[in-house]
């Protein structure tokens, strides 16, 4: 319920889905409990498209056609949720999956998983280099830093990628 809830008020799954997601990485919630809470996310999405397939009833035909594309998704999520759910709660399918995934337990909150920052911080460091005494500098408003914050911005020049300063 809380799932269909924050996602009817909100009006996204995605960020009812990312917010309980940053709160199982911050450790606020368990795993076990936000699979069910995300589940709830997708079938609020439901009342979502429901409310916008509302929105065309002006035109008959229209509304016929939004209707039902919102019914055959409503379908969908109620279905996979109903048969899904289920299963999660008799074996934990899913949470016994994302423990296997991970060689920590998942509801410690002594773990930092950088899966995504490996991946992607030889691609950003090629774009951009933040300099973090600078970010140290704001954060704390140290007035008398005359650190600059971005140290490199990838720039495309007509000869190719250079830095900022050496750009026209």
């Amino acid at each position: 319920m809380i799932g269909i809830l924050v996602t009817v008020l909100v009006q996204s799954s995605s960020t009812s889905t990312s917010i309980v997601v940053s709160m199982v990485g911050a450790g606020i919630l368990k795993v076990n409990i936000a699979i069910p809470i995300i589940m709830g996310a997708n079938i609020g999405t439901s009342v979502t498209n429901t409310i916008v397939s509302i929105g065309q009833s002006g035109d008959r035909n229209e509304f016929r056609r939004a209707f039902g594309g919102a019914t055959v998704h409503d379908m969908f999520n109620w279905l996979t949720v109903v048969i899904l759910l289920p299963i999660e709660w008799a074996f934990g399918y899913l949470y016994n999956l994302s423990e296997a995934i991970l060689p920590e337990k998942l509801d410690s909150k002594d773990i930092e998983i950088e899966l995504l920052k490996v991946i992607t911080k030889p691609f950003t460091s090629l774009v951009i280099e933040v300099d973090k005494k600078a970010i140290t500098a704001v954060a704390t408003r140290d007035r008398n830093s005359n650190e600059t914050l971005v140290v490199r911005v990838l720039k495309v020049c007509d000869d190719g990628p250079y830095n900022v300063t050496s750009c026209k």
